[in-house]
């Protein structure tokens, strides 16, 4: 008795199908790689220097050929952010590649990806806005802060999005 087996692809159309799947796996690292590059170069360009953190006027900023003035608070919330994107830049990608190296990529999982660099930045900015704002003393200026400390912190928020959320929503 002969068990129906499905029947095999062509050879074409399987070598096709992973030549796709290599394109597209390739595009995502190299997304990836961008926009931690590119969130890099903005949190070098943002960085307060203690001089800058001791003024209260605003500096320039050169950012892709742009020149703007940024105030000292609206730096420090500017790293944050980035660091925190840079964290999930970091968690998504370790994540892709997890998925692919174990052959169990799901495409579905793409936006998710995505979603955590703005993810990691939106809850890096909330982190920093309750400590900022809730902990420390009314009348500490952008001199009294560390922003090796919040960027530390904005980076390990967006690292570790999942479980951040996750406590958020228990302590409701």
């Amino acid at each position: 008795m002969d068990i129906a087996q499905p029947p095999a692809a062509a050879p074409g159309q399987a070598r096709g199908a992973n030549v796709g799947r290599a394109v597209v796996v390739a595009f995502l690292v190299a997304v990836s790689l961008a926009v931690a590059l590119l969130d890099l170069y903005a949190l070098w360009e943002f960085w307060p220097t203690a001089q800058i953190l001791k003024t209260s006027s605003a500096q320039p900023v050169h950012l892709f050929g742009i020149e703007r003035h940024v105030a000292p608070e609206v730096r420090l919330l500017v790293v944050v952010a980035l660091a925190g994107a840079l964290g999930g830049v970091m968690h998504s990608t370790r994540s892709l590649a997890w998925y692919i190296g174990h052959d169990s990529f799901k495409y579905r999982w793409v936006p998710f990806y995505l979603a955590t660099i703005v993810i990691g930045a939106g809850l890096a900015s909330v982190f920093y806005l309750v400590i900022r704002g809730g902990l420390l003393a009314g009348k500490a200026t952008t001199a009294d802060t560390n922003p090796y400390g919040f960027a530390a912190l904005g980076a390990l928020v967006g690292l570790f999005t999942e479980q951040a959320l996750e406590m958020l929503h228990r302590e409701r």
